[in-house]
């Protein structure tokens, strides 16, 4: 029916912008203006205004440009970087990436070459950040989609990590650390189903784990004096039980050997810094950067009841309670000096729980329903406070739907 529509093209011009939309960009011609780069927000510069592009198909089908500047108003410093993506001929099943960047990164942070954030919340951590590098990196990178399960790829990256907070290793009193790393990744999703518009898959889920792997080897006699390597795992499940809602689980795991600087340890993912909004998959009652370690696993777990109300449209609450655990290690404590903030080791356990009632109140705002929450948290265990009521962290929720 659709290929015999007299309005197709206009109709494929309508769904081609919207497409472009739903993924923050705007199509001018030959370009895709990318929205999330206009205003973006962190600890370090306040606010950032900028602007970023990328050609799209109208330019090439197979060959995508990009670039990306932007001005941070509190740490006065422009960053800005380039990228290119060219899609191999079809029989290889992949593409080439290349990257050139000046930008600040989160430093202690896990990495893995396909990540797909498993809730949207996770997004809003980075808007608290403060303790971030500012990195100069370049990359290379060959990725395939083998199987349709399957994501494998290797890259070299070669930065400079310059910290924006006052730190030194192993009495070096360097103010730049500089690394050469080769990478290697895969995601595999068991059963994981796609359907397909145009030419963009979209993921269906699966109801089976997904995996992520990161090998990372420093390359240490080139272009980079610290020898060490890092194993990086993650593993996510959605499990369905009847009549009593949806369990999300995610586990976590890293390990880090030889010398190694803050920026390529793990800073345990907190997420606390007054009253703030809840981000899944972290801990929601530690506060950011307040625990440092070379080897961790964590587990996160989330089990949504679904709505329990339906008398109103406004009215449409849903009750979701979590668990979070995690322990971790650090072997020389004593190389890192950080002036601007201490930090701790997490060998005994660190652990939470909490609760929220999502959807209270619903309201229509430009367009969209936007659901309002609120839940407490509560840490309890060898790192609890001796005062309760500094153990309870209030958090608020927010939804967004059609």
């Amino acid at each position: 029916y659709y290929e015999t529509l007299d309005k197709k093209h206009t109709i494929q011009k309508f769904l081609f912008l919207g497409e472009r939309i739903y993924y923050g960009y705007v199509p001018i011609g030959m370009l895709d203006v990318d929205l999330n780069r206009i205003l973006t927000f962190n600890e370090v510069e306040r606010a950032r205004v900028g602007f970023g592009v990328h050609t799209n198909k109208k330019f090439s089908k197979r060959l995508r440009l990009g670039l990306f500047a932007g001005y941070g108003i509190e740490d006065e410093r422009i960053k800005y970087g380039v990228d290119l993506n060219y899609i191999l001929p079809d029989v290889f099943f992949g593409e080439y990436r290349g990257y050139f960047s000046h930008d600040l990164k989160e430093s202690g942070s896990p990495f893995f070459m396909f990540d797909r954030y498993q809730y949207s919340t996770e997004t809003l951590r980075r808007f608290r950040l403060k303790v971030l590098d500012m990195v100069t990196e370049t990359g290379h990178g060959i990725y395939f989609h083998p199987l349709n399960n399957l994501d494998v790829g290797a890259e070299v990256n070669l930065s400079v990590h310059q910290p924006t907070y006052s730190y030194q290793y192993n009495s070096d009193k360097s103010s730049s650390f500089q690394f050469t790393e080769l990478r290697q990744g895969l995601r595999y999703a068991i059963r994981e189903k796609y359907y397909k518009i145009e030419d963009r898959k979209f993921s269906l889920g699966t109801s089976y784990p997904i995996f992520y792997l990161q090998l990372s080897q420093s390359l240490g006699g080139f272009a980079g004096k610290y020898p060490y390597q890092k194993i990086d795992l993650k593993i996510e499940e959605n499990i369905k039980i009847l009549r009593i809602g949806l369990s999300k689980i995610q586990f976590i795991a890293g390990v880090t050997s030889g010398s190694t600087p803050y920026m390529k340890l793990y800073n345990e993912k907190g997420s606390r810094k007054g009253t703030y909004f809840l981000i899944h998959n972290s801990f929601e009652t530690m506060g950011y950067n307040e625990f440092l370690s070379d080897r961790y696993y964590s587990v996160f777990y989330t089990h949504s009841f679904g709505r329990i109300y339906y008398g109103h449209r406004n009215i449409q609450p849903s009750i979701s309670m979590m668990h979070n655990a995690g322990v971790g290690w650090l072997s020389a404590p004593e190389k890192h000096t950080v002036m601007s903030f201490p930090f701790k080791t997490m060998e005994k356990g660190y652990y939470e729980s909490g609760a929220m009632v999502e959807n209270i109140l619903v309201l229509g705002l430009g367009g969209l329903k936007t659901g309002f929450g609120i839940g407490f948290f509560y840490r309890y265990g060898p790192y609890s406070s001796l005062k309760g009521s500094e153990n309870l962290v209030l958090k608020f929720a927010l939804n967004f739907g059609i």
